[in-house]
């Protein structure tokens, strides 16, 4: 091999080395630059992230605890959550890949049933009603949207009552009720009635609002 073969062989495996060496430092620091990004994007979302308020806790029996959380959307209001016993959910299940954003108008606790609402747009409020069935050792939720406030709740072991007084006039019925039936779940429809449900084997409490 002559002088001029061995200096262009020494020189290729020396930009090969090189060029060996230049590709490992991209990655390393390719990979540096990625792990920023990432964590910049947590930092951010952790810091500008609206935190949740607790609005109402309530007592649900048999040690379990439904506390009603905000998380403040600017002037439109707040999304709803949910947590019972530590599990967080959104409040609206009938809405699940939907953000309800509006301002709280109810939320008592009456009788172990955590009972709220927003005005999340007129004419048109949205709640719900959450219970545990101690008979059924499940929680029990009904979903509602309506002109006006829940003026009664009826509760026994075997199913849940929600009555409003029918301001929206959309059936000429004075009441629409909401039903939860242990075992089967919420009706698909809101029934109508011109009288209260009867109090027989129920226990019957007034929304006070």
């Amino acid at each position: 091999m002559n002088g001029a073969d061995k200096r262009l062989r020494s020189g290729s495996q020396g930009r090969s080395r090189l060029h060996a060496a230049a590709s490992g430092y991209g990655e390393s620091e390719m990979r540096k630059l990625l792990l920023f990004v990432l964590v910049c994007c947590w930092w951010n979302t952790a810091a500008f992230a609206a935190p949740r308020t607790s609005l109402l806790t309530c007592d649900l029996g048999s040690g379990y605890k439904a506390t009603l959380l905000g998380e403040a959307h600017g002037i439109e209001g707040k999304v709803l959550f949910l947590d019972i016993n530590g599990n967080v959910e959104k409040a609206f299940l009938d809405f699940p890949d939907a953000s309800l954003v509006g301002n709280v108008v109810l939320a008592k606790c009456v009788d172990h049933v955590l009972v709220f609402a927003m005005n999340y747009g007129p004419p048109y409020l949205k709640g719900m009603a959450v219970r545990f069935n101690a008979d059924t050792s499940r929680i029990e939720q009904i979903n509602f949207s309506e002109k006006s406030l829940p003026s009664w709740i009826y509760t026994n072991p075997r199913s849940l009552l929600v009555v409003f007084p029918n301001k929206g006039h959309e059936s000429n019925k004075r009441f629409v009720v909401y039903q939860f039936v242990a075992g089967e779940g919420q009706g698909e429809e809101p029934e109508g009635f011109d009288t209260l449900p009867k109090r027989v084997g129920y226990k019957a409490i007034r929304v006070r609002h």
